[in-house]
């Protein structure tokens, strides 16, 4: 299920860039090419990243802890990656704080959105939410402890 996450997560991070460069001038005629195409350059770092060691990576675990774990990890070195491109490139692209506030802004909506798609499929088939990955509880024989 994790690998399904990439699309839209690159999606909110995509449309992320140009929604904060927006609020930062305070007018959306602000968006000029250099913002859509700084918005691609996060976009491919993410997959890039997400797909080598974040939480797209073949065989990662989907248990939630690690998701959000590896999910942070990627966007934080996204946000660095941005920011470094923004304070070493000659030209401004975007405000320096955007690529900062696009990172958190995309990890706020990715997880708001598996919090919402989880909610909307768990327990809807007269069974109760089944575990995932770490959250699965052990069986513990009760008699064994109140010896």
């Amino acid at each position: 299920m994790t690998k399904l996450w990439a699309l839209p997560d690159t999606a909110i991070l995509f449309l992320a860039v140009p929604t904060v460069t927006a609020a930062r001038y305070l007018d959306p005629s602000a968006l000029t090419a250099k913002t859509w195409l700084f918005a691609l350059v996060l976009a491919a770092l993410h997959l890039l990243i997400g797909a080598t060691s974040g939480p797209y990576a073949p065989g990662r675990p989907s248990s939630s802890v690690g998701e959000v774990l590896d999910l942070t990890r990627t966007l934080v070195a996204v946000a660095v990656l941005g920011f470094s491109i923004e304070v070493l490139s000659p030209n401004l692209w975007v405000p320096r704080s955007v690529p900062l506030l696009a990172a958190a802004g995309t990890l706020v909506a990715a997880f708001a959105l598996r919090f919402v798609v989880r909610a909307a499929t768990d327990g809807h088939d007269g069974h109760p939410p089944r575990p995932r990955g770490d959250e699965a509880a052990e069986e513990v024989e009760l008699d064994e402890h109140r010896r």
